[in-house]
């Protein structure tokens, strides 16, 4: 979180390295049925971790102002795992977080953008080094608010059985 220039440079290798070892087949798959599948949002042209030219040379204030701008308190969900009760656990949750002021964004935040599907449609891709053959289903709906009950997150996870199922 200190963002220092020389842990950016280090991290910037990685993340270019983790684009160059997604080049393959199954990429270039992803890259025709993308922006079919996510037609009219960001996520149709790249993935999360950005463009590798981008990536490559962006400046240290550019990873400053999207630091300040997506990793927020009101971003951040806490899971705690283990034997241990919550009254132990809860006072030091709220030591460690519960003071933090988030900094000015540096910008708006813009989400994905996904847009719900309005027609059905079906998209054939392939590739000639593709060995495999694969039928994927897909409902892209409106987006829900965060999950922030136990009946809520009950239902999803009920829906992602169901989904898995199928």
């Amino acid at each position: 979180s200190s963002l220092l220039a020389e842990e950016i440079d280090k991290e910037r290798g990685i993340g270019l390295e983790e684009a160059r070892s997604r080049k393959s087949a199954q990429e270039r798959i992803q890259n025709k049925l993308w922006p079919e599948l996510f037609n009219g949002s960001r996520f149709a042209h790249r993935l999360p971790i950005g463009e590798e030219k981008v990536l490559a040379s962006a400046p240290k204030k550019e990873f400053d102002d999207y630091y300040k701008t997506y990793y927020r308190p009101e971003n951040i969900t806490v899971f705690l795992v283990g034997d241990a009760p919550p009254d132990n656990i809860l006072p030091l949750v709220k030591k460690r977080f519960g003071d933090y002021k988030a900094p000015v964004a540096a910008r708006e935040a813009k989400g994905p953008e996904f847009k719900p599907f309005t027609q059905e449609r079906a998209i054939v891709v392939t590739d000639p080094e593709t060995a495999i053959c694969e039928v994927q289903l897909f409902n892209i709906l409106p987006g829900r608010p965060p999950t922030t009950t136990t009946e809520q997150a009950r239902v999803e996870l009920v829906e992602a059985v169901g989904t898995w199922i199928v």
